[in-house]
């Protein structure tokens, strides 16, 4: 159980992580001109996390806070961690240099490419998975329900077994569920260092919404 100063401080990280991703994260065009993918969308602002992902300080306070999410939930010599490329790899090195400062074994890790290359060895995974762990499945963002659906295919094929539940700094799905958010693919949970609502709270909901 958490003690009321731990959940304090907790907080506090969680609201200066939101300020962050508003303030260096957040692109705004405010009469929509910005493309998406769908044809024909437009919106007032893009979301993209790559200025989080290149902080330091802020990936060694993430991957404090995961390694304490996942201490209750799993037998670390059990799992290795995975995500896609190119954003998992920064939180993955981060989360693994991050335990062996803290004198903790480093996970086994891997990534997993969205398409196989046309030249070389035409992997879907580079590095090592080991047939005897389970994959943890870690990205910078969940914002659709396909977000992790590459991966859990990937390993699938490869005869690796996931754990209940996907990873991501960010799950930007949740803004609708009062509910855990579950992957409508796989069924997971999945489990997010920041919720939407804590940017929303920063950001204000009316002008995110706004047009």
């Amino acid at each position: 159980m958490k003690s009321h100063n731990q959940e304090e401080t907790e907080g506090v990280v969680e609201t200066e992580l939101a300020k962050f991703i508003v303030k260096e994260c957040m692109t705004w065009s405010e009469d929509k001109t910005m493309h998406g993918l769908a044809p024909g969308a437009r919106y007032s602002y893009i979301l993209q996390l790559a200025p989080l992902l290149m902080n330091a300080e802020w990936m060694n306070a993430i991957s404090f806070r995961f390694n304490s999410m996942i201490q209750s939930m799993f037998d670390s010599t059990t799992i290795q961690l995975a995500g896609g490329e190119p954003n998992a790899l920064p939180i993955i090195t981060a989360i693994n240099a991050y335990r062996i400062r803290c004198g903790l074994e480093p996970f086994p890790a891997f990534w997993i490419r969205k398409e196989r290359k046309n030249y070389g060895p035409h992997n879907a995974i580079e590095g090592k998975p080991d047939p005897d762990r389970k994959v943890l499945l870690f990205y910078d963002m969940a914002n659709s329900t396909n977000t992790f659906a590459i991966a859990e295919r990937v390993c699938d094929t490869h005869g690796l077994v996931i754990v209940p539940y996907n990873f991501a700094i960010l799950n930007k799905n949740n803004h609708y569920q009062e509910e855990p958010y579950k992957d409508k693919n796989s069924g997971r949970e999945i489990k997010s260092i920041l919720e939407w609502e804590d940017v929303k709270h920063v950001l204000g909901e009316s002008r995110l919404y706004k047009g």
